[in-house]
């Protein structure tokens, strides 16, 4: 239930417009505890409302809240507030970031994680097996639904019922996306070229990022971790989407098994 009527009152935060009337200026949140009260009950108004982001709109009584800090309003130059913002802040945003939870054992403090020794060209090669997997995910899915509906049809399965034919359309899509795996292929061959490059003991000295990729490699391959592209996705777990359609195997070695990842005919959709 209301309290008392709130009256929408047009504060501007800036103290030079009130120079003469220092009854109505009192600070550059003038007025703020107000727009907390509850007045008038929030009306939603259609023109004011985006349906697709209807969750987020401000109701009308804190839509005027003061946000100003007016610390540099009397200097034409007020973006050096940002820039003595971020001085005096940055390092606690990169504390936050390098921090993981301290329920995996990892303390908030001057060490990175484990992830950020890790050069980022296989950051990136862990990641892209992730989108792999998602797609994976999606698509399968997909066709399963499609296949379900075919298959209600019974006797119209083999007849080219519009439902078959969708469900025929999406096989040849997958298969064509995922069977041949181009992409899949692509980043083989790219980070075997790292790989080999180790192996070799060819070095950039003139690229510090390259050099820092090849001593994490060597120091993987010393300690009999990581002799493979994906053997270092397999020890990162970078396919939990694929693992959830039942293809749990990433590895060459393991292709013949009916759970391997890119296996033409995907495990349980035979």
């Amino acid at each position: 239930m209301a309290t008392s009527p709130i009256e929408k009152i047009n504060y501007t935060n800036d103290r030079r417009e009130y120079a003469s009337e220092h009854d109505k200026y009192q600070g550059p949140c003038t007025g703020k505890d107000t727009k907390f009260v509850i007045g008038t009950p929030w009306k939603k108004e259609e023109n004011e409302v985006n349906k697709r982001h209807k969750d987020v709109l401000l109701p009308p009584r804190r839509r005027h809240m003061c946000t100003s800090n007016l610390k540099y309003n009397d200097n034409i130059n007020h973006l050096k507030f940002r820039e003595d913002w971020w001085f005096e802040n940055s390092t606690k945003f990169w504390e936050a970031m390098h921090c993981a939870s301290k329920a995996g054992g990892i303390e908030c403090g001057g060490d990175p994680t484990p992830e950020d020794y890790i050069p980022q060209r296989l950051r990136w090669l862990s990641e892209w097996a992730d989108n792999y997997c998602k797609m994976v995910k999606t698509d399968y899915k997909s066709m399963s639904d499609e296949c379900k509906t075919c298959k209600k049809n019974g006797a119209n399965f083999a007849k080219g019922s519009p439902d078959c034919t969708k469900y025929i359309m999406v096989i040849l899509e997958n298969g064509n996306l995922i069977g041949k795996n181009t992409k899949k292929k692509k980043q083989k061959k790219k980070n075997k070229e790292l790989y080999d490059n180790c192996n070799s003991g060819a070095r950039s000295s003139n690229d510090p990022i390259q050099d820092e990729l090849d001593n994490f490699i060597v120091k993987r391959k010393e300690n009999q971790y990581i002799n493979a592209p994906e053997e270092f996705i397999d020890a990162m777990r970078g396919y939990a989407y694929c693992k959830e359609e039942n293809h749990s195997k990433y590895l060459d070695t393991e292709h013949s098994d009916d759970s391997y990842v890119f296996k033409e005919i995907p495990n349980h959709y035979k």
